[in-house]
């Protein structure tokens, strides 16, 4: 049964430079084993792989790991950083400018 490549045009010439995104490693997460052998025989995807921190190493199932566990901690970066987005807009929507000069941040008065 052939396999299929997951990932877009656009996708493979961010891979091919070594790069990513986040539709990239959400993707990379849900790969197969299957997949990712298949994938292997990608240029662009080889590419990737190389550009992945850690030694390079001729086991597939050694690659596997490292681009799993590539993936699994980008989706933690990207999780926090929205989370830490998340919490600036928030406390952006709390300040307010008073005509008097003064600003409002919670409960609490602050003179300028």
């Amino acid at each position: 049964m052939p396999h299929t490549n997951v990932f877009t045009d656009f996708e493979e010439q961010v891979m091919f430079a070594g790069r990513n995104s986040e539709t990239v490693v959400r993707k990379l997460q849900k790969i197969t084993f299957e997949q990712f052998e298949d994938l292997s025989q990608y240029r662009f995807f080889q590419n990737f792989i190389l550009s992945l921190p850690g030694k390079p190493t001729f086991s597939a199932t050694e690659r596997f790991r490292r681009v799993k566990h590539f993936a699994n901690t980008e989706v933690v970066v990207y999780q926090r950083r929205a989370a830490v987005k998340i919490a600036a807009d928030w406390e952006e929507r709390r300040v307010e400018v008073t005509p008097s000069g003064y600003v409002f941040h919670g409960d609490d008065l602050i003179a300028l």
